[in-house]
């Protein structure tokens, strides 16, 4: 069940970080898969998906903790979990 909130908080984030800013126009980003669905602080994240911003015009958070991007294009991001999270504790 933990598993399950965090990647649900990971989704209304990143949707609500790639909504605010200027209207550039483009779709909504949606979020079709995040693999690996959990995994201990350092492990690497690529979510799919469409419509999601450049690397410099968005962020991740695990549980409120910002997440490095790896890379970023407008079907997929890849980032890692936060080394500064214990693991279990993001939502």
């Amino acid at each position: 069940m933990k598993k399950l909130l965090q990647l649900s908080t990971l989704f209304i984030t990143m949707l609500l970080l790639a909504s605010c800013g200027s209207d550039s126009g483009g779709p909504n980003p949606e979020v079709t898969s995040v693999q690996p669905e959990s995994g201990p602080p350092g492990t690497s994240v690529t979510i799919a998906g469409k419509g999601f911003r450049p690397k410099g015009e968005m962020s991740v958070t695990f549980g409120g903790t910002a997440a490095t991007l790896i890379s970023a294009t407008e079907d997929q991001i890849q980032t890692e979990v936060p080394e500064s999270l214990a693991e279990g504790s993001a939502p």
